[in-house]
């Protein structure tokens, strides 16, 4: 029986577009289960600390929300990031898409995308630098596909 390897990654090719490789993020557990958790506690802290603010504010007390204003301000920033960061490692993937004239590095977490894009005959020199076995079984499947 032949032994095939799993693949993360899917790679398309059809006349019209292209090729097509598909890389789901990796999702990696061990920051992923803290950074949850943590997550709902900021999000405590985060409503807390709002209340906090406008409860000092119609009360007059500006000498607390002197403080509390810059403080949620950066908090809620840091625990954004960390949401994106947890919610890319779960449902992000990069797709490249390479046609005639074009190479596209197209990055997508849901409905939200983010695209920056090259024109073919420009580019010298491309290499990946990923782990070595995840580059032998791309080098691999590449060269399948190619024939």
């Amino acid at each position: 029986m032949l032994n095939v390897p799993k693949f993360r990654s899917t790679i398309t090719y059809d006349e019209i577009s292209g090729f097509r490789i598909t890389i789901p993020a990796k999702t990696h557990w061990v920051w992923v289960a803290p950074a949850s958790i943590w997550l709902c506690f900021w999000a405590f802290a985060d409503v807390t600390t709002g209340r906090a603010l406008v409860t000092g504010l119609t009360k007059g007390e500006w000498g607390g929300c002197l403080f509390l204003l810059p403080w949620l301000t950066f908090w809620t920033a840091g625990g954004l990031l960390a949401l994106l960061g947890v919610l890319w490692n779960v449902g992000g993937r990069e797709i490249i898409l390479i046609n005639d004239q074009d190479f596209v590095v197209r990055r997508e977490l849901g409905g939200f995308r983010r695209e920056r894009g090259f024109a073919l005959a420009s580019i010298r020199n491309l290499r990946y630098w990923g782990h070595s076995s995840e580059r032998k079984k791309l080098h691999a499947k590449v060269g399948e596909l190619l024939g």
